[in-house]
Formats: structure tokens, C-alpha cells, sequence
């Protein structure tokens, strides 16, 4: 069951009740928000003043960045320029130590070679030195020995030139010059020569009209 309501009667009810105009704190709101935006308009201020230092401060801070990492550059250009330096010198100095170390063994080389020949020099000049030694005795006992012969056929010698107008001379290789006088009669000083090899064992000589006159 829907109960319906009288408007009229309801409104007739309250009739008698009075009203009272309603009450709005009007200026203590508007002091209430004069206030904020005071603190609003100082908060802002501030934060735009703290903004306006950082964005400076950045700022410096960007330009010293700017300035020390041009300075850094600088330095880096200069430390590669250097590095590059003492590259380049340090190849060359290996490159002076190499060719150094390479004389050096070189050298070495060379000096065991030159000691090696001079211990065979010296071996062979110690021979040689015995050759000569040995030979010098030789010709010396020779020397004695036709010194000896000589004193032994100087008679015979005498008695060849005095008797038979001969003389003996001896030639270099083991030659034997017999050269003759008194051959010729109308000039009995005339020389007649031949000449003996002693070296071959039987002796070859010229008969006595195919002596050569000299």
C-alpha cells in the first residue's frame, strides 16, 4: 500500500517554524586564503629563488666543467703528444740497443774468429819458425860440409889449374861450370866453358871440340 504525501499539508506544518538567515564566514576565509597565498606566492618565490641558485650554480658549475674539461683535453692532447714522443724515442733507443747488440755479437764473432787465426797463425809460425831452424841448421851443416869438401879439394883444385888449365865454378841448381885455358895456341888465356847438371845421376857434358868460347 503506497502512502501518499500531502505537500500542502506538510508545508503547513512548518509554517509556524522560523528561518534564520544562514551565517558565512566570509572574511575569516578570505584572511584564511589571503594568508595561503601569501605562504603560496613565499613558497613559490622561494622555491623559483632556490631554482635560480641551482640553475646558476649549475651554470658555473657547467662552465668550470666546460673550462677543466678543456684543460683536461689540453693536458690529454699534451700527454698523447708526449706519450708519442717517448714512443717514438723508445723505438729508436731499441732500435740503437738492436743494431748495438748485433755489433756487439759481431764483433764477438770476429774476435773468436781472429783469435782462432791467430792460434793457427801461431801454431804455423811456430812451425815455420821450426822449418826455418831446421833448415838453417841444414844449410849451416852443408855449408860446413862443402867448406869442408872445398878445404878437402882445394889440392885437387890447385893441381886442376897449375897442370890441366882447369877451373871449377859453382853455378846456381846445382850447376858445375869447367871452363879450360891453354886450349887455343895462339891465345892460351882463351876460355873455354861447359857446364854439369849435378842434379841428374849420370852426367852429361860436351865433347871437347863443342867447347863454347866465352
Amino acid at each position: 500500500m503506497t502512502a501518499e504525501v500531502n505537500f500542502q499539508e506538510v508545508t503547513s506544518q512548518f509554517a509556524h517554524v522560523a528561518i534564520s538567515d544562514p551565517t558565512f564566514p566570509y572574511d575569516e576565509i578570505k584572511d584564511s586564503m589571503a594568508t595561503f597565498l601569501k605562504q603560496f606566492d613565499a613558497f613559490v618565490n622561494q622555491r623559483k629563488q632556490e631554482f635560480s641558485e641551482k640553475h646558476m650554480q649549475w651554470q658555473k658549475t657547467r662552465s668550470e666543467n666546460k673550462e677543466h674539461y678543456k684543460s683536461l683535453h689540453g693536458k690529454i692532447d699534451v700527454f698523447s703528444h708526449k706519450h708519442d714522443e717517448l714512443r717514438k724515442t723508445l723505438k729508436r733507443e731499441t732500435q740503437a740497443e738492436e743494431a748495438l747488440r748485433s755489433a756487439i755479437s759481431e764483433l764477438n764473432v770476429k774476435r773468436e774468429a781472429i783469435e782462432r787465426n791467430r792460434d793457427l797463425l801461431e801454431t804455423q809460425a811456430e812451425t815455420l819458425r821450426r822449418e826455418i831452424k831446421s833448415r838453417k841448421e841444414a844449410i849451416a851443416a852443408r855449408e860446413k860440409e862443402i867448406l869442408l869438401q872445398q878445404s878437402r879439394n882445394e889440392p885437387e883444385l890447385q893441381y886442376f889449374r897449375s897442370k890441366l888449365a882447369m877451373t871449377i865454378y859453382t853455378l846456381p841448381a846445382n850447376l858445375l861450370e869447367f871452363t879450360f885455358t891453354q886450349i887455343n895456341e895462339k891465345n892460351l888465356s882463351q876460355p873455354f866453358r861447359f857446364v854439369i847438371d849435378a842434379n841428374a845421376r849420370e852426367y852429361q857434358g860436351t865433347a871437347a871440340l863443342d867447347l863454347k868460347y866465352t
